[in-house]
């Protein structure tokens, strides 16, 4: 049963998941108002799992073995973007939009375009590479862009596309749950934030991930 705990001097997100063995995807379910895991405050409250060891204050972070390659990280810190309801339009998802130059122009200028396609253009365009340059999630996989991942082992960060209904989604991989992923994206619950995804259900399904080449 999860405990509350409050954060310490040196303490990441990262780091108190693995002191109690549980992955950061894992930790953020536990906590979904965390809405930027690298901005966590001294003395924040935020549930762990009960029973795992005492996390001690760092200095440092340990060397990551795989560290996030550089989009991921860029995507990371656009984590809390937000749409504004109503009339008023979030100019950090007009950003976005604006990257996207095969889509009309009349749905670049609306955050209530379905935006996570754009999100990932820009997130990719900021890093030095290429992008379909449209709001269509499922261009990622339709034009082959970049290059396969296999399906049963990912790269964290790479590029993940869901058939949604008629339309679709994307984003960026995070870990494999099971029968679920969790993917850092754009327009999820409105904002950009980590949530799970079923590979296979009523509404979505897992088409693949790409890499950039």
């Amino acid at each position: 049963m999860p405990i509350p705990y409050a954060i310490r001097p040196g303490d990441t997100l990262s780091r108190l998941a693995r002191l109690h063995s549980i992955t950061l995807a894992r930790l953020l379910v536990l906590n979904p108002q965390v809405e930027n895991p690298d901005l966590i405050k001294v003395g924040e409250m935020i549930l762990v799992p009960d029973g795992g060891p005492a996390p001690a204050p760092v200095l440092a972070e340990e060397n990551d073995p795989a560290p996030d390659p550089l989009w991921l990280k860029i995507a990371r810190r656009e984590m809390g973007v937000a749409e504004t309801p109503g009339p008023d339009h979030t100019l950090r998802v007009l950003e976005y939009l604006a990257v996207c130059s095969r889509t009309d122009p009349s749905l670049r200028c609306k955050d209530e375009t379905p935006w996570c396609s754009a999100f990932a253009c820009w997130v990719m365009e900021q890093a030095g590479h290429d992008s379909p340059k449209t709001a269509w999630a499922r261009s990622w996989f339709d034009q082959n862009w970049g290059e396969e991942e296999p399906m049963g082992d990912p790269r964290r960060g790479a590029i993940t596309v869901f058939r949604r209904g008629t339309g679709g989604h994307v984003g960026f991989f995070i870990e494999d749950l099971g029968d679920r992923v969790a993917v850092l994206g754009g327009n999820q619950a409105n904002k950009v934030k980590i949530s799970n995804y079923p590979k296979l259900g009523n509404h979505y399904e897992l088409l693949g991930y790409r890499w950039p080449v």
